[in-house]
């Protein structure tokens, strides 16, 4: 049997070369595609979210295809990448928010149950958005703040919820049309 193995070119060497080297080639593809929309959304004028929001979309796919590690090394390596060229600048959303959300979600729906997950996804995406939200949205605050109170505050707080969980239902409709309409070309 062993022997049958290594003669046969189709035997489990290959097999683990094949997705070794399937591995290595869609990891390059997806990062060129996720430096290049990070790259675009700096230059566009408009629809810098949607933008930031395909990235987080081949982030989402790496980790359909190749699991959760596979995926955070794909988003390590974009984001180191994506200082150099296209610059910090452009990539700031995408390392503090876009390409780490989908890593954090499909590690909290796999080790945490259902309810549990849902409180995990919320408490992550709250911790990397209101910390550059606060950073650099602190004048701004400050004005609305004066202008209509307090109830700002809440309005805004709310209103963060939403998006996150309208971002999240986004990123679960396009992962759900990739499984089943286009998973099947990477393979």
């Amino acid at each position: 049997m062993v022997v049958a193995d290594e003669k046969d070119p189709f035997g489990r060497q290959y097999k683990k070369q094949k997705k070794r080297t399937r591995l290595i080639a869609i990891s390059g593809l997806l990062t060129a595609l996720i430096l290049i929309t990070l790259f675009i959304a700096g230059l566009s004028p408009t629809a810098k979210i949607g933008l930031y929001s395909l990235s987080s979309v081949l982030i989402a796919i790496m980790i359909y295809e190749f699991g959760v590690r596979q995926g955070f090394l794909l988003y390590l390596t974009a984001s180191i990448i994506s200082i150099a060229w296209p610059g910090l600048a452009y990539a700031w959303p995408f390392m503090v928010f876009f390409g780490l959300f989908p890593v954090w979600r499909a590690f909290a729906e796999r080790c945490f149950k259902f309810k549990t997950a849902w409180i995990m996804k919320m408490a992550g995406a709250n911790l990397m958005i209101w910390p550059m939200a606060l950073l650099f949205g602190q004048p701004l605050f400050e004005v609305f703040i004066q202008r209509f109170g307090g109830i700002f505050m809440v309005v805004l707080v709310f209103a963060s919820q939403m998006l996150i969980l309208l971002y999240h239902w986004g990123l679960t409709l396009l992962m759900r049309f990739y499984q089943l309409r286009l998973g099947h070309l990477l393979k």
